[in-house]
């Protein structure tokens, strides 16, 4: 998962490959569980290929389009069409939150550091933000667990 973040930048964020990253396991975000699919979908619908600035050109006229869509809906005042608003305005949320969470990822990935106890800091730290590890005194007492005889 490290060195699948670290490779994006050395891809320039191809699409494919922030795709295969988001997939490589349960990653979160923001103190949720990351929607890889969903993200993959609207950044293939989007027509984003790769290079940070692409993801952002794309991804917020995507977004742009999908509340407009929205709005024309809600303007003709259609209720059944209500919930297709809703998941419209839902979906520009998701182009949003997947910039941000890229823009995060694009700094961290670039931050160097002086010494190697810094770099493993810094990849403690990055990991435990993407899966969520749980400091070591949230997991309570470990199991004593025999040791097989020799």
């Amino acid at each position: 998962m490290l060195l699948g973040a670290l490779s994006l930048v050395e891809h320039d964020w191809r699409r494919e490959d922030v795709a295969d990253w988001l997939a490589t396991g349960p990653l979160r975000y923001e103190g949720r569980d990351i929607p890889a699919t969903r993200w993959d979908v609207l950044s293939a619908e989007a027509g984003v290929l790769g290079g940070l600035d692409h993801w952002h050109v794309r991804l917020e006229a995507r977004a742009h389009t999908l509340r407009t869509e929205a709005r024309q809906g809600s303007e003709e005042g259609d209720e059944d069409d209500a919930p297709w608003r809703t998941v419209r305005e839902a979906e520009a949320d998701r182009c949003d939150e997947l910039l941000r969470f890229l823009d995060q990822m694009a700094e961290r990935v670039s931050q160097t550091s002086a010494t190697w106890a810094d770099w493993a800091e810094w990849a403690k730290k990055l990991l435990g933000d993407l899966i969520g590890v749980l400091p070591p005194w949230s997991h309570g007492r470990w199991p004593n667990v025999p040791r097989p005889k020799r």
